[in-house]
């Protein structure tokens, strides 16, 4: 399910204020309770960066959408290089649309 949240945070914020924020507006379980929440940057249908914490919302660009996402259980503590960004394109990449997600590729041993 997708909504659309307006959140302010101080422009010497971070991304954890934000997150905060978001859990207060948007009334969701706190992270200790339900699991982390990332957050990353989509330009053009597609992932632009993930964010961490730290990042300082003054250097977030105006052209891009932030997703905030909880991270699924099994991918908490996965290593990320063991991740894809994927997004929907309709016949050709250059004509993406929709919600970028990220993929997690697991080995099968």
């Amino acid at each position: 399910m997708q909504e659309i949240f307006d959140i302010l945070v101080p422009k010497n914020g971070n991304v954890g204020d934000l997150v905060s924020g978001l859990i207060k507006k948007a009334q969701l379980d706190d992270e200790k309770t339900k699991g982390p929440i990332r957050v990353y940057g989509v330009h053009n249908n597609k992932i632009y960066k993930e964010m961490g914490r730290e990042y300082s919302v003054v250097s977030i660009s105006d052209y891009i959408t932030l997703v905030a996402e909880r991270v699924p259980e099994e991918d908490v503590d996965a290593n990320p290089a063991h991740f894809i960004h994927a997004f929907h394109f309709q016949g050709e990449p250059n004509k993406p649309h929709g919600y970028p997600f990220k993929f997690f590729i697991k080995a099968v041993s």
